[in-house]
Parts: C-alpha cells; structure tokens; sequence
C-alpha cells in the first residue's frame, strides 16, 4: 500500500486492506481517466481537504488516493502530535528518520504538540528514564512548533534531596524544550518542584503571545530563588502576551491526590497549605500585574478576591475580559466585593466583550446576596458611557439537585433585572447564561442558551 510519509509501498498482509487499497487504487484509476479539461486545479482540492482537517482517518484515505494530495495531507496529519509515553516519543522519532531518508520531510508539518503524562527531569535520565533527553531530541528535529501543551506532566519532582548542594546544575527549560518560536503555551496539571519554576518555563519562550494555566502545582515551597535576570526574562515575556488564561481554584485534596503519586518521597518533603495559597495568589497577582499592559483577551477563573490589589486603568488593551469567581456553595455573603470597584476603573476603550461568572450555586435554594448589586448596577451604567457596544453576559454555575428547573435561565433571568434596572435602562446589553457544573469531576454537564435581558421599558 502507498504510505503517505514516505511515498514508498507497504506490503498488505490483512483482506480488509486489500479490500481498502482496491477501493483507493479504483478511486485514483477513475480520476487519472477523467479529461483533463475536467479535472479540478490543486487548490480546489486544497481547500476540500482543509476541511477534513479533523478527520484523520479520511485524511489517511485521501493521502493513499492520489499523489497530489499527498502535500496538504501531509499538512493536516502531522500538524499536531501528541505523546502520551516514551514509546510514542521513540516511534516518532523513527518517524522522522523515514521521513529525512524519503526527503519527504514531514519535520517542517508539526505545528503543536502535546506532552501528556510523561515524568521529566532537567537533571539527568536516572530520574526520569530518559524522557527528558527524548523530548528535548524530538522537538530539536521540529524547526516550526509554535504550540506546546503539557498536560498532567511532572517536572522535577523527583530530584534528590541534596540535588541544591551536590554542585550539579539544572538544564534550562530552553534546553528541555527547544522551541525557540514558541507562541503559545499550554499547562493543565502540571507540577513543578518549586514555585519558582513556574517562572523560570514562562522565560524560556520569548516570543510567547498566548499563555494557559490551568492547575499549575509545585511540590515545595522552597527552592532556589529567582535572579534578577530570570525576573526579567519572564517580565518580557509576560508583557508582550496577547493572550492570558489563568485558572485557579485551591483545592487540598487535588494537592494530596497528586502528591500521592509519589508515596517514596512524601516523607522528605515539607509542606504547608496555608503558605501554598499564599503563594499561588502572589504567583497570579504577578503574572497578572506584567501582562496588563498589551493583553487582548484575559479569562481569569479564580477562587481569589484578587481584583481588589490589580489596577483596573492598566488593561488599556483588552477586548475580552472574562472573570469567573468561585465560592462555595454553602457561602452567603458576596465573595467579590471588589468587582463593582474594579470595573468602574476598567480602561474599556476597547473593550467588547465582559463576562461576568459565578458559580457554584445549588439551584433550589439560590441566594442573591453574592454581588452588591447596586454597587454593580453603577459599575455597568458607568461602563456603558464609556463603550456603548459593550457587550456584558452572566454565567451562572450550578450543581445538579434534586428539583432542578427545567428552566433554569428564566428562572435566573427576572431577578437579574430587577437588579441592574439603572444599566438596562441605559442600553446595556446584557445577556444570561445558566450551565450544570459537576464540582467533582471538574465539567460542565450542560450549558445552557444565552438569553438577553431587556428592561421594562422595552
């Protein structure tokens, strides 16, 4: 069979692929057959196979079809790759020596990839079996990555004790990660050694405009102290992004579960949860504070009362500003009382779009005491002076209950506005949003449709 990475022949051993290679090799006949005059120009087929993009399997059955498509096939397949363990890191790399020894060079294709469970270690292959050496040598042979995710990856956690004093030095993350034009960065459960790693990844990447975080943990509390130059390094980085996701909602038991994984160093670690949080909300306030000044779009999900220590005339950039504050469910007493502050002295020259969240709420004994509405109502009017196409929208996060509504949004809908009647009634438009959360597992379970709110006098 015709193999689209190395445009040789594979031998067929399985009736259903001599089935399947018949039906390509028909196909491919029948279009060889067709008049020339009838035949479609490359970029008509182009731009067909584009939308195929996330159908590997038809871009697979393209690829074996016809020589042709073999180029913007190779495109779509290969723009993505994801390791879920050092065998698919070594299958890859035997992927590119076909490639290099067919010339075909599918190297040039990969645009983001995806780490995805794997332990690293910047100190040496002892402590992670190698796969931070295999990492760094698939992505030295990929010149165009402009996307890396890591998700539910370990980084250092597992260095010895006396590593700080033994005189051995760490790798750079440049070196363990050599993508030098890096745009964006992806962490989701990714656990540090110490918070100040944190930092010193975010520097490695300097042409980073898009940063994710979604869950970034860290084992201890102490380590080696940042340097003037890498505070610097990570300040640049930080003040050119475009784009910033943070999500951070402390949990112990997400803390202790992960730590769990490592039952033969739980006894040599020191650790304190009061002064994690603490330094989490420093580690976010900072992040937060450098990026302010050119970020375009900023979703903050978060747990802290951070707004009240951010300074709201800086984000003179941002077009998109979604801010989704957790409470808890048995909590009855607003848990932001800085929003109507902050959004009063929010720069909103650009600004387009606000999304204002709130979760979690049971849905059957729902309290509305969670914001200080006038106070909001003010900061909405005052907003809409200032950008009259400013679109505001309410999502309301609550956990499934027994005697649900069937429809939640309406029921949420009436009091929202008797509550901001004075933005309403300036022109304010204001949409709601009403979805099912489940807390446990960390998903939505159902998102409900957007409903605009009008005021009376409409």
């Amino acid at each position: 069979m015709f193999h689209p990475l190395t445009t040789a022949f594979e031998c067929i051993t399985d009736d259903a692929d001599v089935r399947r290679a018949s039906s390509f090799a028909a196909r491919a006949l029948s279009l060889r057959d067709v008049p020339f005059g009838l035949q479609l120009p490359p970029e008509l087929w182009e731009q067909v196979i584009d939308q195929l993009s996330d159908n590997p399997s038809a871009l697979r059955e393209c690829s074996l079809t016809c020589r042709a498509w073999l180029p913007a096939t190779r495109q779509h397949l290969f723009h993505r790759v994801e390791f879920n363990s050092q065998d698919d890191c070594l299958r890859f790399l035997g992927t590119l020596d076909l490639s290099e020894a067919a010339r075909t060079n599918v190297a040039r294709h990969v645009k983001n990839v995806a780490v995805v469970g794997l332990p690293l270690c910047r100190l040496g292959h002892e402590y992670d079996n190698g796969n931070g050496f295999i990492v760094h040598d698939v992505l030295q042979r990929l010149p165009n990555v402009t996307s890396l995710t890591l998700e539910n990856v370990d980084v250092d956690v597992h260095l010895p004790l006396d590593y700080a004093t033994s005189g051995i030095q760490l790798r750079p993350f440049s070196h363990l990660f050599p993508t030098p034009i890096l745009r964006k960065l992806v962490m989701s459960a990714v656990m540090f050694h110490s918070l100040h790693d944190i930092s010193r990844l975010i520097a490695a990447f300097p042409q980073l405009h898009t940063l994710a975080i979604n869950r970034a943990l860290w084992w201890q509390n102490t380590g080696a102290p940042l340097q003037d130059e890498e505070r610097a390094h990570t300040d640049r980085t930080l003040r050119n992004l475009s784009r910033l996701d943070l999500f951070s909602v402390p949990s112990p038991v997400d803390l202790l579960r992960r730590i769990q994984r490592f039952p033969a160093l739980q006894s040599t670690r020191q650790f304190g949860w009061t002064t994690y949080v603490t330094d989490e909300k420093g580690l976010l306030l900072g992040i937060l504070r450098s990026s302010a000044a050119n970020v375009r779009v900023l979703d903050v999900v978060t747990r802290y009362d951070m707004l009240a220590e951010l300074d709201a005339n800086e984000y003179v950039s941002v077009r998109s500003l979604s801010l989704m504050l957790a409470a808890s469910a048995h909590k009855q007493d607003a848990f932001c009382d800085a929003l109507p502050s902050f959004l009063t002295h929010l720069d909103a020259t650009h600004l387009r779009t606000l999304t204002l969240g709130f979760s979690l709420f049971r849905p059957t004994s729902m309290y509305w005491t969670f914001v200080d509405w006038p106070a909001l109502d003010a900061a909405l009017t005052a907003l809409h002076e200032r950008s009259p196409t400013t679109l505001v929208v309410f999502r309301i996060a609550f956990v499934p209950a027994a005697g649900l509504s069937d429809n939640l949004t309406a029921d949420v809908a009436g009091p929202l506005m008797e509550n901001l009647r004075g933005a309403l009634g300036a022109g304010t438009r204001i949409g709601v949003r009403c979805d099912l959360f489940d807390q446990m597992a960390d998903m939505a379970l159902r998102q409900g449709a957007l409903r605009w709110l009008v005021s009376d006098g409409q």
